[in-house]
């Protein structure tokens, strides 16, 4: 099953660069005034078949309409009491053909418990939902890959909804899919919402 998701992951990513070369433009370096920056604070909760809670606060750079580079620093906390901290960086490629953004997230992560990840999600959004400017479907398929121990440990299939509730902040409600290698798999609702400080 690994290797299915492994060959598939190497599919999407080809999905990804076609769709970033067709729909987006080349990165260059920019020059420092041009660099936009935000600082991210997220909190997030599931229910219906799984519960946890999770806290980020991240700094993000945008440094062409394609690229943005992100660091910070989330909290986490599981059933049966299983807590965790984590150091976060990540670099998402993204481009927008129409409507539709696809994006192309690379997430590496160390926590408080020596656990050590990579995370790529690729999610395709749909904005002005019905018409509306304020409203976006989403879906994702995110790969879980550990560090030490080498492999795939889990892999979530989700869609969702979006919906900006001011300029800066914005709420999300996704149905996930979860297919994981170390325990039973599950499906949960995860709910999300954010707020932006841009700088």
């Amino acid at each position: 099953m690994a290797d299915g998701i492994a060959s598939s992951h190497g599919f999407r990513r080809a999905i990804a660069c076609s769709l970033l070369l067709a729909g987006g433009s080349w990165c260059t370096l920019p020059h420092a005034e041009e660099v936009e920056t935000s600082l991210v604070a997220l909190g997030a909760v599931t229910f219906d078949g799984l519960s946890a809670d999770f806290g980020l606060v991240e700094a993000r750079a945008r440094l062409s309409s394609v690229f943005t580079v992100a660091a910070g620093i989330a909290y986490l906390h599981l059933e049966q009491g299983y807590r965790e901290a984590q150091v976060r960086a990540s670099v998402t490629a993204s481009g927008t053909i129409g409507r539709f953004t696809i994006d192309d997230r690379n997430l590496i992560y160390a926590s408080s418990e020596s656990v050590r990840r990579y995370r790529n999600r690729l999610r395709l959004t749909m904005s002005a939902l019905g018409g509306h400017p304020r409203l976006s479907a989403h879906a994702y398929d995110e790969i879980y890959l550990d560090l030490d121990r080498g492999g795939v440990v889990r892999n979530n299939l989700a869609v969702g909804l979006g919906a900006s509730i001011s300029d800066c902040c914005r709420a999300e409600l996704y149905h996930v899919w979860s297919d994981n290698r170390t325990a039973s798999d599950t499906r949960y609702i995860l709910a999300i919402v954010s707020i932006t400080f841009d700088r």
